[in-house]
């Protein structure tokens, strides 16, 4: 990403950069005739507007984290800059529990099982502390273990 400052320099300079298009690269030149305009909006995120044509009438919008000098950064950006992972959590309902379906579930710091008598929920912590639950298996007590898990799994613990 380029510094506002260092991109303020290469606006008067006229030199280019290198954006991202989503999962593009591209170049595009800060030329005076393109009136490149440097802005920040409400959440303190600055971006640049370019006019697209000659009349003026129609601008891009283009964020400055989207922007690098060298094509080497623009790549390492694309490839390894915003590496995102979806997880998901399904726990089995109580009617699956009751025909014994479904007896355990686990994500990264997270643990559950379910014996016959009992349901158990074991979160870990980062520093390796562990919070146990562990209650007699019944419909409330299941439900109640469903709604810590799903604390635990969303990060809502006090840890």
């Amino acid at each position: 990403m380029i510094q506002p400052d260092r991109l303020k320099e290469l606006i008067f300079q006229e030199k280019g950069c290198y954006v991202l298009f989503g999962s593009d690269i591209g170049y595009i030149h800060l030329n005076k005739e393109y009136k490149p305009e440097i802005q920040k909006n409400r959440d303190g995120e600055y971006f640049i507007y370019l006019y697209t044509n000659n009349e003026f009438e129609s601008k891009d919008i283009i964020f400055v984290y989207d922007l690098f000098e060298t094509e080497e950064e623009a790549e390492w950006a694309l490839e390894f800059g915003n590496i995102t992972r979806e997880e998901k959590l399904s726990l089995p309902s109580w009617e699956e529990i009751k025909k014994g379906r479904a007896t355990f579930f686990s994500d990264v710091n997270h643990l559950g099982f379910i014996t016959p008598l009992d349901i158990i929920v074991i979160n870990e912590y980062d520093d390796g502390s562990k919070t146990l639950l562990k209650t007699p298996l019944t419909k409330e007590n299941y439900i109640e273990a469903c709604r810590l898990a799903k604390k635990l799994f969303l990060g809502e613990n006090d840890g």
